[in-house]
């Protein structure tokens, strides 16, 4: 996640937001937009997180259980290791391969 965070540092700053910015997240955003705006509050205008609809929706609707049950795979380590990076293989796969290998080589799991 602290790699996450840093990786939406850096894209506002290359679209042009030196100073100050709006974060907005859901979903596995809202987990990335937390913890940006914990390591970067000097950074943030404001951070507005769709979190307390998502997890009712969790709770509530089956449909939208099933399909974000991903999440809790990002903040497991070991879960994705135990997988070989399965999740994130298939969720990247429209991505060139040797963009997959690079991240995955900095991790250890090529």
């Amino acid at each position: 996640m602290k790699l996450l965070a840093s990786d939406v540092v850096t894209l506002a700053e290359k679209v042009g937001f030196k100073n100050k910015f709006h974060l907005v997240g859901h979903d596995i955003g809202a987990v990335v937009g937390w913890t940006t705006a914990t390591l970067y509050p000097n950074l943030l205008k404001s951070w507005t997180a769709d979190w307390p609809a998502y997890l009712w929706a969790l709770d509530n609707d089956p449909t939208q259980k099933e399909k974000g049950s991903y999440v809790h795979l990002f903040q497991h380590k070991f879960i994705l290791r135990f997988r070989h990076y399965r999740a994130l293989r298939k969720l990247w796969q429209c991505f060139p391969q040797y963009n997959i290998n690079a991240y995955l080589n900095t991790r250890g799991a090529s």
